[in-house]
C-alpha cells in the first residue's frame, strides 16, 4: 500500500476548506494516553477500501495502528494537472515536528498580520523561528505562473483565429456566390423565382460550409488532447464551445451568401 502522508492539526482541514465526507475531523488526546486517529481522503477510500466503510476501521503504519476517524475530500497536493493521490493525515501538534508549516485564516490583509502572528509565535515558542511568510494565493499563484502564460497565448490565438476565420469565410463565400451572378441571372431569365434562386445557393453554400464545419471540428476534437494538461475544471472536447463557434461560422456564411445572391436577383 503506498499513500502519502501528512501530519495536520485539528483545524487544518477547516481553515483550508477541505470537506469532510465521512465519520470526525482529527482530534489529539492532549495527556498523550491514547494514539491519535488518523483522517483519509477519498482517493485513499476507493483505491484501498474495496467498498468498505473506512471510519473506525485499523490502519496499520510500521509496528503502530492507527484508528480512521474520517474522511475529507481530495486536494490536489501536488499540483492542479495531476490527479490527487492516496493521503494519510496524521493527527499531530505542530510542535512534534522540527519544522512545521503553519495556516492562517483572515478576511483581513494577511500582510498586516505577518508581524503579530511571530510575536505571538515567539511568545510561546522562543526557539522557532518564523520565515517565509506569504498569502497562499500568492503560494499558489506562483505554481500556476507558467501554465497562466501559456494558457493566455492559447487565447490570443483561440480569439485571433475565429476573426480572420469570419473574415475568410465571408471573403471566400461571397466570392463564389458573386461568381455565379450569371447563373443566377440566368435562371431568373428562364423564369425562376427569387426565392426558389435564393433557396438553391443557400442549398449549396451550406454543404459546402457544413463540410467545412465537420471537418473542422473533427480536427479541432483530435488537436484539444493536446492542450488537456492546460485545462482544469473543463473537458478538452467542450460541449458549449463545440456548439457555439460552429454557429457563428454557419452565420457568417448565412450572410456571406444572402449579399450577393440578392444583389444577383434583384
Amino acid at each position: 500500500m503506498f499513500a502519502d502522508f501528512q501530519a495536520v492539526s485539528p483545524d487544518y482541514f477547516k481553515v483550508l476548506g477541505i470537506p469532510m465526507l465521512a465519520g470526525q475531523t482529527c482530534r489529539i488526546d492532549i495527556d498523550g494516553k491514547t494514539r491519535p486517529p488518523v483522517m483519509v481522503n477519498r482517493s485513499f477510500v476507493e483505491r484501498f477500501m474495496n467498498g468498505l466503510n473506512p471510519v473506525q476501521q485499523r490502519l496499520a503504519a510500521g509496528h503502530n495502528s492507527f484508528e480512521i476517524a474520517g474522511v475529507v475530500s481530495d486536494v490536489r497536493d501536488h499540483g492542479y494537472a495531476k490527479d490527487p493521490r492516496p493521503t494519510v493525515y496524521f493527527c499531530e501538534m505542530p510542535g512534534s515536528f522540527p519544522d512545521p508549516e503553519f495556516l492562517v485564516k483572515t478576511s483581513a490583509n494577511p500582510a498586516f498580520l505577518v508581524e503579530s502572528v511571530r510575536r505571538r509565535m515567539q511568545a510561546q515558542e522562543p526557539n522557532r523561528g518564523l520565515y517565509d511568510t506569504k498569502p497562499l494565493t500568492e503560494y499558489l499563484s506562483s505554481t500556476l505562473a507558467e501554465k497562466r502564460f501559456q494558457t493566455m497565448l492559447l487565447s490570443l490565438f483561440g480569439l485571433t483565429a475565429p476573426r480572420l476565420a469570419t473574415v475568410g469565410l465571408y471573403g471566400v463565400t461571397s466570392f463564389f456566390v458573386s461568381q455565379r451572378s450569371q447563373e443566377i441571372g440566368l435562371r431568373a431569365a428562364l423564369g425562376a423565382q427569387p426565392g426558389q434562386i435564393l433557396a438553391h445557393v443557400f442549398r449549396q453554400g451550406a454543404l459546402t460550409t457544413g463540410a467545412g464545419v465537420a471537418a473542422g471540428l473533427a480536427s479541432a476534437a483530435w488537436l484539444s488532447k493536446s492542450i488537456a494538461s492546460l485545462l482544469f475544471g473543463i473537458a478538452p472536447v467542450d460541449p458549449i464551445t463545440f456548439a457555439v463557434v460552429p454557429s457563428v461560422l454557419a452565420i457568417v456564411a448565412g450572410a456571406a451568401i444572402w449579399a450577393p445572391a440578392r444583389r444577383a436577383t434583384g
